[in-house]
């Protein structure tokens, strides 16, 4: 397993419930998303329905590529347009907290089913282990 920390930039402590981004991954993905309001809006929204756990398979669904990886999800934005996927690890606390993990961003994905690319960031988010902070206060 690969140690990696996350930030926590969404939650509810009611429904122990949280949305975090990985640390090492954050500028890239946030700085991709930014880059349009549709992006924006799009993950928040998707955001909004884990932490209220919502299902909605069109938007977050588990990337199945084999019997083994079972805790990674993608978050799907503008699926019938640029096609971006982040692939998210889902962590259970010891207390029953429920975390997803943006930890990949894939900025296009090209095929319906799981290509080579895409299977290879799919297991290597499966593979990090994560320690869960706070997100840092802004300087």
């Amino acid at each position: 397993m690969i140690k990696r920390i996350a930030y926590i930039i969404s939650g509810s402590k009611e429904r122990k419930r949280y949305v975090c981004i990985d640390a090492l991954e954050n500028q890239k993905i946030l700085g991709f998303l930014n880059q349009t309001e549709a992006r924006k809006k799009k993950f928040r929204y998707i955001v909004d329905l884990i932490v209220r756990n919502i299902k909605n398979p069109d938007l977050y669904d588990k990337e199945d590529i084999n019997n083994t990886i079972n805790d990674v999800y993608a978050m799907k934005l503008l699926k019938h347009g640029e096609n971006i996927r982040i692939y998210c690890k889902q962590v259970s606390g010891p207390d029953g907290t429920f975390f997803v993990i943006a930890s990949e961003l894939l900025e296009k994905k090209k095929a319906e089913k799981n290509n080579a690319k895409s299977k290879s960031l799919i297991t290597k988010v499966h593979n990090y282990e994560y320690e869960i902070r706070a997100y840092p206060e802004q300087q």
